[in-house]
């Protein structure tokens, strides 16, 4: 946004923008020795990125007309614009903490916005604070509450003694995580939670921002905070669905942020794992960077094991012999730094192999005879046929062969036949 220089600056201000900021109005037109010395300051800390009183927004909006925005261009400004409505905290400034100057768990500011009239669940949030004053950042701790009693971190204890928060633009496809910016943090970052946490839930109702001043000894205002809240169906969490064992091969560079378990980019792997049994998760000789490596029993919650540098000096994550029931799990790989990425080889695989039924037989009849095939089964050192004339009758074993085929020698001369194949393991 391009801002003019205060020493060339002339334009006619009307006389409704005076009387509504309680100020006298020029007859015509207003040069810089009639421009007040608070909006001059109010614009000096614009441009320096200070936060604002809503005063002081007044002031600029008055008298520096260039650095207004239309609502569309508000719109393409705001956030990396998910596409959602926006709502706007539309209260008085409040401070922080309410009363005192902080240093308790109770010392908190909570500043609301009502949220109505969307129809569906939510698909994606991102919120900004707009316009917020304080000395020593990281004092705060900012949680934001959903209608349905969510609640998740934003910002932990982040900007060390700098001041203030103008401008600050959270949302999960953000680069930089909150914890890498400095104050005020004007521009987008990834939250310490993701946002992603409120998918699903209804967005109607009051959403809480909740400042907890941690510390005694400074305090400040919140003046200004807005939500943008898209609805439909929320993308999955995961990347791709793959059934063990094997080899699978991802790219964590462009993955995006979905869990934030790491401050980097991460891919999420559906993984179905097929039987009770001890399975081995590794990346080990596939990558030249340094990968994290989690598994866990939810999508990006409910960590089950993870893992750095497992496989030595590679730098590479490897989780061996985990023991898991038959189901569905989430192999989450990202870097252990937020700036790095990179390809890599997922493989899985049973600890001790597992024994797995046999899959697709087939039974064909050649003639007179009943021809069987089926599926290997991994570690199985044979298979053993059982038939009976019933579906639910007594099954006596046939044969056993170390083959995946074999051959029932006239077995229609009396009756119908049903088969089935079981496969013996160390």
């Amino acid at each position: 946004m391009r801002l003019v220089s205060f020493k060339t600056f002339a334009t006619a201000i009307t006389l409704c923008v005076c009387v509504l900021m309680g100020l006298s109005a020029p007859d015509t037109q207003t040069t810089e020795s009639v421009i007040p010395a608070a909006a001059l300051q109010a614009c000096e800390q614009m441009n320096a990125g200070e936060a604002l009183t809503l005063e002081e927004k007044a002031l600029i909006e008055a008298y520096c007309p260039s650095t207004e925005q239309s609502e569309e261009e508000q719109r393409r400004s705001s956030l990396d614009n998910n596409g959602g409505a926006f709502f706007v905290y539309s209260g008085s400034a409040l401070r922080i903490p309410p009363t005192g100057n902080g240093g308790g768990a109770g010392d908190s500011t909570v500043a609301a916005i009502s949220v109505s009239g969307l129809s569906g669940p939510i698909a994606d949030v991102q919120v900004t604070i707009d316009s917020l004053r304080h000395t020593w950042d990281s004092d705060l701790i900012f949680t934001l509450q959903s209608p349905s009693g969510t609640a998740l971190t934003l910002i932990n204890h982040r900007g060390g003694s700098a001041d203030n928060f103008f401008r600050t633009h959270l949302s999960d496809s953000a680069f930089i995580p909150i914890g890498s910016g400095s104050a005020p943090f004007t521009g987008d970052f990834r939250p310490d939670q993701p946002l992603s946490m409120f998918d699903g839930q209804s967005p109607n109702g009051n959403w809480r921002l909740r400042i907890m001043d941690g510390f005694a000894g400074d305090s400040g205002w919140v003046y200004s905070w807005r939500i943008q809240i898209l609805v439909g169906t929320p993308p999955p969490c995961y990347d791709s669905t793959v059934t063990a064992p094997g080899a699978f091969i991802g790219n964590t560079c462009g993955a995006g942020y979905d869990c934030g378990l790491r401050p980097s980019e991460e891919q999420v792997w559906r993984v179905v794992i097929p039987a009770d049994g001890e399975w081995t998760f590794s990346l080990c000789g596939s990558a030249n960077w340094d990968p994290y490596l989690f598994i866990a029993g939810e999508c990006c919650n409910g960590v089950i094991a993870f893992d750095d540098d497992g496989c030595g000096q590679s730098l590479e994550s490897i989780i061996p012999c985990l023991s898991l029931v038959a189901g569905t799990y989430y192999a989450i790989i990202e870097s252990y730094y937020s700036n790095s990425c990179g390809i890599y080889t997922l493989q899985i695989a049973p600890c001790a192999p597992p024994c797995l039924p046999p899959e697709g037989l087939t039974i064909q009849r050649i003639g007179a005879d009943a021809f069987l095939c089926w599926r290997p089964v991994i570690s199985a050192l044979q298979y053993q046929i059982y038939s009976s004339p019933t579906p639910d009758g007594n099954f006596n074993i046939l044969a056993t062969v170390e083959d995946t085929s074999f051959t029932d020698v006239n077995p229609y001369g009396t009756a119908k036949q049903f088969y089935y194949v079981a496969a013996e393991c160390p």
